[in-house]
């Protein structure tokens, strides 16, 4: 969606592969690890058997140098076709097919207040890092109790998702949650217990459920609904594309 916040060149690159490739490149995690042992969509997501940790012929590409590279942006962080077009595909060349990611997960969102939940806060409620999730369509916490997966045949997938199928079952969304303070949950339903958001109004209870795949638009204190970098409730996505212009970003999200 797009974001309000300060924008600037920079701001393009924090998309999901950017973040995880510096990563590696600095030797914290290896490509293997990007990959889920549970993953279920074989075809779109593998590993980068082809990462380059030197002089990346990718970054030439992508503008950049080579020689003064501080990752691969080769690196891909989903199976979108609006990936950068660095290096896709299964043979590794630059500028390959885009259909293939390089890694599984889904993370909270590095823009506006949501930013904060990138630094060390060691809050055991703010949800950081995960197995990615399917489309509701719910924007709020729904009065029922029960949320709403898209049906089957749309865009985004909902009943038809990927991500259905990593560790729940066909309608249901089972996953691993990585929080701020280090501990990692394996959760059964997408609003796990303990984290909630604070609406807006005087409907009761003021503080309901955080479902971490919503980017609920009634939260408390925050700007325009169409603005998502005004609020702070948990929401773990794959960012494709990162673009700026006239100082508001606009990230592509991806759902599978």
């Amino acid at each position: 969606g797009t974001i309000n916040a300060a924008a600037t060149a920079q701001r393009t690159k924090d998309r999901t592969g950017d973040i995880l490739s510096i990563l590696i490149f600095q030797g914290s995690i290896s490509p293997e690890l990007c990959i889920s042992p549970a993953e279920s969509n074989t075809a779109g997501y593998k590993r980068d058997d082809n990462y380059q940790y030197s002089d990346p012929a990718a970054a030439t590409t992508a503008g950049g140098q080579p020689a003064n590279a501080l990752w691969d942006p080769g690196f891909s962080g989903s199976a979108a076709t609006v990936e950068p077009n660095y290096r896709r595909g299964d043979n590794g060349q630059v500028g390959g097919t885009p259909k293939v990611g390089h890694q599984s997960y889904a993370h909270n969102l590095p823009f506006g207040k949501r930013a904060a939940k990138w630094t060390n806060s060691f809050s055991a409620t703010e949800a950081v890092f995960g197995n990615r999730g399917p489309f509701y369509t719910d924007t709020q916490y729904p009065t029922t109790g029960r949320y709403t997966l898209n049906p089957a045949g749309a865009t985004p997938p909902g009943v038809d998702s990927n991500t259905l199928l990593i560790h729940g079952g066909r309608n249901t969304w089972e996953g691993n949650v990585a929080y701020n303070d280090n501990h990692v949950n394996f959760e059964t339903k997408p609003n796990p217990d303990g984290l909630t958001y604070r609406r807006t109004g005087t409907a009761q209870p003021l503080s309901v459920p955080d479902n971490i795949f919503i980017d609920e638009q009634n939260e408390a204190g925050t700007g325009a609904v169409t603005d998502p970098g005004s609020r702070s409730n948990n929401f773990l996505r794959q960012i494709a594309q990162v673009t700026e212009s006239s100082g508001v970003i606009t990230a592509t999200l991806f759902i599978d």
